[in-house]
């Protein structure tokens, strides 16, 4: 189970592409915050799920990040509904709202009716 636990870490806290030489000591500060970020998922999975696991950390940490996703979601919806129709003393360009919100002009529009 502890290799799940090293797997997950590994895979939410990637490490860069590997630096240019004018960038390395930039490169090596993220890899240190990086490392030390799944260190601290690595503890916290092992703490969640102490010996007999009874219940799967893989597929609660994606039901959790799926929440999260769902509140996010539901955040940039309201955000875009608020910009187009409650701004004054005019609503914001669609285009600067999908650059922004990373959706496509007609996705704004869909998203603000």
């Amino acid at each position: 189970m502890y290799e799940t636990f090293d797997d997950i870490a590994r895979l939410l806290h990637r490490l860069p592409e590997r630096p240019t030489s004018t960038d390395f000591d930039r490169h090596q500060q993220v890899t240190c915050n990086i490392e030390a970020k799944r260190h601290a998922e690595r503890r916290a999975l092992k703490d969640a799920y102490p010996p007999p696991v009874r219940s799967d950390p893989l597929l609660d940490k994606l039901q959790e990040l799926s929440a999260l996703k769902r509140e996010i979601d539901t955040q940039i919806e309201l955000l875009v509904a608020y910009s187009r129709h409650f701004v004054w003393p005019r609503p914001y360009q669609l285009a600067r709202i999908a650059e922004a919100a990373g959706l496509s002009i007609s996705g704004v529009r869909a998203m603000s009716n």
